[in-house]
């Protein structure tokens, strides 16, 4: 068999990506394409819509355990994984070299490696979701790292081979793409997640107002500032704050230590399962999200969860959060750099009551039913395949 596209994720770091993969899989299939998901990480055990054809590789990956080990021989071994998974990924690639017309290879990052790209097809599209513009010219802000050096590698490669294109998650990110060399040729606008039902779940009376976090949590979701703020707000409301999502052990203690005793704060540390991560959107008021500015535009799929299950967002007064509240009007802004700014719009959330936004979030979600973006999706990219 053939397919028209033949889907998987390149960074076996990156598994809540494999969503993204189903997603895209599913919107494609909804046009007419034959799709397959290539199985070379996680994407069978991840993938869970069984709809969709699965491919295995004859080969399987094996791969150094790199837990429990001291520091240097833990960067060894991760070091030595990573000419495993490149190998791997190269190795699959062959195997599967006359199953497909078209790839999706997931996300583009510096450290990617060569060896694996140099065995797609040249006749074939090769398309990387692209996460972040900037990771294509890193090389220019940090010449001597081992990602700046890959970024230079990469970007030149990436010029050369036209074949190879990129899926980027909305107009911000299609326009850094533009600015540094990759046009309507190169770049189309994927959306990062889709509608399936269009509709809120309406605010009870009586209920305690509940404020979420959630997804792997990591230094530069400042969720220790979103605590701070929180318990200056739960000094004067009966309120719930829901930090939901593992993090790494240093993270965790820093988390744990600013949550103290207070009960009005709820910690899951662990990986949210699906049942569960859909309840806690269900019982959700608001998202709360206080990410650092990136160097370039960077799409929230946690927020676009959100959106499309009807919670508002309380987010930083910095793209991506301010194009979306500005535009649609699904949530509210603070200043980051202003102490008590956000435990003041958190203030202004509650007085006003979820279901102030549910018009504009119904507005918002139409946009992103999954027909119309399944539609766009098949108009855009027929523009750029290769049979």
């Amino acid at each position: 068999m053939i397919y028209d596209f033949l889907l998987f994720e390149n960074n076996r770091y990156a598994i809540n990506h494999c969503k993204d993969v189903e997603i895209i899989a599913r919107l494609l299939q909804a046009q007419d394409y034959s799709v397959a998901i290539l199985n070379v990480g996680s994407e069978d055990t991840l993938c869970i819509d069984h709809s969709i054809t699965h491919v295995s590789v004859s080969k399987k990956l094996h791969l150094l355990n790199e837990r429990n080990r001291s520091g240097f021989l833990s960067h060894i071994f991760n070091i030595i994984n990573m000419f495993i998974w490149h190998f791997h990924l190269r190795r699959s690639l062959i195997e599967v070299k006359d199953m497909y017309k078209q790839l999706y290879v997931g996300s583009y990052t510096n450290k990617m490696g060569l060896a694996w790209m140099s065995a797609i097809n040249n006749n074939s599209n090769a398309f990387f979701w692209g996460l972040r513009s900037f990771w294509l010219s890193e090389y220019k802000r940090n010449p001597y790292s081992f990602e700046g050096l890959n970024s230079y590698v990469l970007s030149k490669y990436f010029y050369r081979h036209k074949n190879l294109k990129f899926f980027v998650s909305n107009e911000l990110i299609k326009k850094e793409f533009e600015i540094i060399g990759y046009g309507d040729d190169r770049t189309v606008v994927r959306e990062e997640r889709v509608a399936n039902i269009i509709g809120v779940i309406h605010d009870h009376k009586g209920k305690i107002p509940m404020f979420l976090s959630i997804g792997t949590l990591r230094p530069d979701k400042r969720i220790e500032t979103c605590i701070k703020e929180f318990n200056k707000l739960s000094k004067k409301y009966e309120v719930q704050y829901v930090i939901a999502g593992n993090s790494s052990s240093n993270y965790e203690a820093t988390i744990t230590r600013e949550i103290f005793d207070t009960n009005a704060i709820i910690r899951k540390n662990y990986r949210i399962p699906e049942d569960e991560y859909t309840r806690l959107f269900e019982d959700a008021d608001f998202l709360l999200l206080c990410d650092v500015q990136q160097k370039s535009s960077v799409t929230n799929g946690t927020m676009n969860e959100a959106l499309l299950n009807g919670i508002p967002i309380i987010a930083p007064n910095y793209d991506p959060y301010e194009y979306y509240v500005n535009k649609y009007g699904v949530g509210l802004l603070f200043d980051p750099n202003e102490e008590g700014d956000m435990a003041r719009v958190m203030e202004q959330a509650v007085m006003l009551g979820k279901d102030y936004f549910n018009n504009n979030i119904l507005n918002y979600q139409e946009t992103l039913s999954f027909k119309s973006v399944s539609q766009k999706l098949k108009c855009d990219i027929e523009k750029l395949l290769i049979y």
